[in-house]
């Protein structure tokens, strides 16, 4: 067999269902070698699209998936898809073609320098030239990209190499992947130590909780021990369930939003997340000068790296929760605390909000999503709303961490294709895929992916014709901009973008929605629609001011 049929065998073997990608010459061998693979090959109109629902389908079921991209060129198309995997520590394994080995010396048309333009973004990346390397290869990539802390690798196959015959004997076992090492008992100790005598401890739960699918375990420590649970900054997952009396909402990225989050906190216990990842600089530390900080990451770098720690314990978070979990007690002041939070009864106060905002006019993105919860029901939420994510978090139901999906990393594009790849990993749920209009426009191609796989999305865009987050920014800084109301290459409106010619011409149903009567008719048609669907809802176009 060619060298072409064995990566497909190993993969199969690996358990993986799908390759997405956008092909070209250099990756001949291995499209011909699918003809006879019952992996599905997700045809994607652009390289980021390919890498970005790859990621999607990553997150959704926290096992590797692939992507196969076209020499130099298609992995410069996939980059900002590439950037966002390493931030969000996806396990991609990225295969890229390259030119005949051959001839390579004399640099011909289709030959990239692949390894060097991917290597600061991947965990590692490979090229083989030698055939007998392929299978060792791969094998070793998928080892790398599923080994906390998890990421992107790179591997590069000349078109030549993977024409070649190799044995039909040829060992195509997976790498058993050894498990976590148990976090360190003296330091699990401490940790419990600490929050017997807290007087008011708390945890923020990042993306490992979710990616080890441990939250239920954390909100039983947590409500053993009386701990309000906050949400990482910029959590892909939903780590914390809303719908748990403890949740106490997502801390936001901003050092003195966080800060006044977290005052009244004697012990911060920080699970799975950097400590901490914020947007905008700001003269304060959101760590409280009186508490004391434990830090639990599967990263040693990111342990003790930005703010004074007491604890640091290098665990998985499942891990580090199980061994936690034997050695806390319940105390009477514990009881009080989790009672306490019980009867304040926070969620259905968002919800009645949520309730409220969708009878307004223009549309809020609150009022959307809980219209969208009414009519569509259990419903998985991928957000790329950026100004209006946190109204989205609050508003949606979100009772664990394969109910929700957020990207970290700052490059527009992702939501959208992402939402294919959850789509994929579970087809019998609806997704919610609630966008901004200029993330749209960075990757609309994403549209014909879900059409050509009668993805189950209902793309929701938030459409205020342009770019509100900027303005926000820039209306801060109190320049000229904010003197004049002149926010230059921040609108989307001369000529306004046709939202519904744009889905419907790629494949997708399509309505607009200016009031909460449009709104609920175009859900019902998403609901009834057997493909993706885009709403393109006129929200409000006010700059909202940063919260600071």
């Amino acid at each position: 067999m060619r060298a072409a049929d064995a990566v497909c065998r190993y993969l199969e073997a690996e358990g993986v269902s799908h390759v997405f990608g956008n092909p070209g010459t250099t990756e001949v061998p291995f499209m011909d070698a699918l003809v006879d693979s019952p992996l599905r090959f997700v045809l994607c109109l652009q390289e980021n699209v390919a890498v970005s629902a790859a990621d999607g389908l990553a997150q959704a079921t926290r096992r590797p998936q692939v992507v196969n991209l076209h020499t130099g060129p298609g992995l410069a198309q996939g980059m900002s898809g590439l950037y966002m995997a390493a931030k969000h520590r996806s396990p991609l394994v990225v295969t890229v073609g390259n030119e005949d080995t051959r001839f390579a010396l004399t640099e011909p048309l289709l030959r990239g320098e692949v390894v060097e333009m991917a290597r600061p973004l991947a965990k590692w990346a490979y090229e083989t030239n030698s055939v007998d390397d392929v299978i060792p290869s791969l094998r070793r990539a998928f080892k790398v990209a599923r080994t906390p802390p998890c990421g992107p690798v790179v591997l590069s196959w000349p078109m030549d190499v993977l024409a070649r015959e190799v044995s039909d004997e040829l060992d195509l076992r997976p790498a058993d992947l050894p498990s976590s090492p148990a976090p360190d008992p003296e330091a699990v100790e401490r940790v419990a130590s600490l929050l017997a005598s807290a007087v008011n401890p708390a945890f923020v739960a990042g993306d490992d909780v979710g990616r080890t699918r441990c939250e239920e375990l954390l909100m039983d420590v947590a409500t053993r021990v009386g701990a309000k649970v906050f949400g990482a900054p910029l959590a892909l997952f939903q780590n914390v369930p809303n719908t748990h009396p403890l949740h106490a909402g997502p801390l936001p990225p901003f050092p003195s939003i966080a800060r006044a989050f977290l005052n009244g906190h004697d012990v911060v216990v920080v699970v799975g997340a950097k400590a901490f990842l914020l947007y905008y600089f700001q003269p304060v530390d959101p760590v409280p000068p009186d508490a004391t900080l434990v830090h639990v990451h599967p990263d040693p770098w990111e342990l003790a790296k930005n703010y004074p720690t007491e604890v640091a314990v290098t665990a998985t978070a499942d891990r580090f929760l199980q061994a936690l979990s034997g050695l806390v007690t319940t105390t009477a002041a514990a009881k009080e605390r989790t009672a306490a939070a019980a009867a304040s009864d926070a969620r259905a106060a968002t919800e009645t909000w949520a309730r409220a905002e969708a009878e307004r006019v223009p549309l809020s993105a609150p009022g959307v999503v809980a219209m969208a919860h009414e009519v569509l029901g259990d419903v998985r939420v991928v957000d790329e709303s950026v100004t209006a994510s946190l109204h989205v978090r609050s508003a949606a139901r979100l009772p664990d961490s394969d109910s929700y999906f957020g990207h970290k990393g700052g490059a527009l594009g992702w939501g959208a294709s992402a939402a294919v790849g959850v789509a994929l990993a579970d087809p019998r749920r609806r997704v919610l895929c609630t966008l901004g209009d200029g993330s749209l426009m960075y990757v609309p191609q994403a549209l014909y992916t879900a059409a050509r796989t009668r993805a189950r999305i209902t793309y929701v865009v938030f459409n205020n014709r342009g770019y509100a987050i900027i303005k926000s920014g820039t209306r801060a800084a109190k320049g000229r901009a904010y003197e004049t109301d002149t926010y230059i290459g921040m609108d989307i409106d001369d000529p306004p973008v046709d939202m519904l010619s744009l889905a419907r011409g790629l494949g997708a149903g399509a309505a607009s929605a200016t009031t909460p009567d449009e709104l609920r008719h175009a859900l019902e048609a998403s609901a009834a629609h057997e493909g993706p669907f885009l709403i393109d809802c006129a929200t409000d176009r006010a700059i909202p001011d940063l919260p600071f």
